[in-house]
């Protein structure tokens, strides 16, 4: 049952952006990891695949920590949908640590030991995940540490992207869920002194997961868990009435399900859509291939997957001289600031109105006009690709 809801939700994402034609998969974060060889279509069903594993794990769990209901709270949270149809490292992090919980559980050391020495592999962050949670339960958390030391060297952090769905979060958490884990951290409570390490370390990993997006992943789980123990509470309660019993946990599901079918509408109408699939795709056969674009941080990966060339700006970049560029009503400083960076074309999306300027006619927009200087080679609603000839 919780499978199919999971699957509903999934289903509802993807069948609105086939229907308005855009691409697979969506959002900015999944072009980041996904290579340009591979299409998002078979992407779409290896994240598919993988996050359904996860339910499976999730149903296995299910059965040792005896929450009943923790299958379809997990398949119907909106994190469930970003992890099967974003092609990010949480795809694999997310079956990988629920293998290691349930070998913990369960009492496999081999699975324990190799879930959690791939999953060190996936990045800094996990690979601490990983470190602790060996450490916590005492299980030899020197596995982890090839995987930490080599990830350390090479740390790099995603950054924040927001708790709560509802308040515009790509990859978050539902506020009707977050409610409810206050009532099961509530249940729990009376654990407390039993299992401090483990309350602290969730606790922390709440607080961070609202600082660095990787973290998210661990912190749905955390979330799911205490939701589960909420509506089980719920469930044993004895209610003098046990019709209104029945009604409040049917409002509990509807909110629950509301929280993750809204996201799956939003991620229905996320972009990349084809306007910016068909402006960038022009670069691959009308440019040269060391051509560099420059354009809002915000749409790097889909420079450099759609056009197949490399984009001046990625996400979570902060670059204060390209900021000025933005925003400059001088053309020789702009010139000598493209020529300088050998950026050869310009790229604008519509949204840019608002994130970077206030109008039409401000800054880079007012200098794009000349078209001795940047000559517009694609134009469509949604965006416009601009060649850079590099003089006056």
């Amino acid at each position: 049952m919780g499978a199919l809801l999971g699957l509903a939700l999934v289903a509802v994402a993807v069948g609105l952006r086939w229907y308005h034609g855009l691409p697979m998969p969506p959002g900015a974060d999944s072009y980041a990891y996904l290579p340009s060889w591979l299409s998002g279509d078979v992407a779409l069903l290896f994240t598919i695949v993988l996050a359904f594993s996860s339910v499976w794990l999730v149903h296995r769990l299910r059965e040792h920590v005896k929450l009943p209901d923790l299958v379809w709270v997990f398949s119907i949270s909106p994190y469930f949908v970003y992890t099967t149809l974003f092609t990010t490292p949480a795809v694999i992090a997310q079956p990988l640590f629920l293998s290691a919980v349930l070998a913990y559980v369960a009492n496999v050391p081999l699975l324990l030991y190799s879930s959690l020495f791939v999953l060190s592999w996936l990045g800094f962050t996990h690979a601490v995940v990983a470190f602790i949670f060996l450490s916590l339960v005492k299980k030899k958390p020197w596995v982890a540490l090839p995987g930490l030391i080599f990830m350390a060297s090479q740390a790099r952090f995603t950054g924040p992207a927001g708790l709560l769905t509802e308040l515009g979060s790509t990859a978050g958490l539902s506020s009707f869920a977050v409610l409810l884990a206050v009532m099961g951290i509530v249940l729990l409570w009376k654990y407390k002194s039993k299992y401090y390490w483990l309350f602290a370390s969730a606790f922390g990993l709440l607080a961070l997961s609202a600082y660095e997006k990787s973290l998210m992943v661990y912190a749905n789980l955390i979330v799911v868990l205490l939701v589960a123990t909420a509506v089980g509470g719920i469930r044993k309660a004895k209610w003098k009435l046990v019709d209104v019993q029945r009604l409040f946990l049917l409002l509990l599901f509807c909110g629950l399900l509301f929280s993750g079918l809204s996201y799956a509408v939003v991620v229905g109408g996320m972009a990349p859509n084809k306007d910016v699939e068909g402006a960038l795709s022009w670069l691959q056969d009308n440019s040269h291939a060391r051509s560099l674009v420059f354009s809002h941080p915000d749409n790097g990966h889909w420079i450099d997957w759609f056009g197949g060339r490399q984009a001046l700006l990625h996400p979570g970049q902060k670059n204060e001289e390209a900021a000025q560029r933005m925003l400059s009503y001088d053309l020789d400083e702009t010139i000598f600031y493209f020529s300088r960076n050998g950026v050869t074309h310009i790229f604008i999306t519509k949204d840019m109105v608002g994130k970077v300027w206030d109008h039409e006619d401000q800054g880079l927009l007012f200098l794009l006009k000349n078209q001795l200087v940047f000559e517009p080679v694609v134009e469509n609603e949604y965006a416009t690709l601009y060649e850079f000839k590099g003089k006056r």
